[in-house]
């Protein structure tokens, strides 16, 4: 079994959250979240749609996380709009 703080997301689900998440917060919004959790890499450079190491699910994890602190009461919603961008 992959030790949960080893273990990554492909490229191309990390790019299609990014995309998501920037459909649903604009970029401004992306940007902050991102310097935010030390992910800056990911500001202007959207990981290629392939199945190589995106990011180490702990970062993922960050991320949500770290909407959740920048949206407050609004985050469940935020949240929710950016899985339904994802799938669409």
């Amino acid at each position: 079994m992959v030790n949960p703080e080893e273990a990554v997301i492909v490229n191309a689900l990390v790019r299609q959250a990014l995309v998501s998440a920037q459909e649903v917060m604009g970029g401004n919004g992306l940007n902050a979240v991102l310097r935010s959790v030390g992910l800056e890499r990911f500001i202007g450079n959207i990981p290629p749609d392939d199945t190589n190491p995106g990011m180490k699910t702990v970062d993922y994890a960050r991320l949500n996380e770290s909407i959740e602190a920048f949206y407050g009461r609004g985050a469940k919603g935020m949240l929710r709009c950016i899985g339904k961008a994802s799938f669409q």
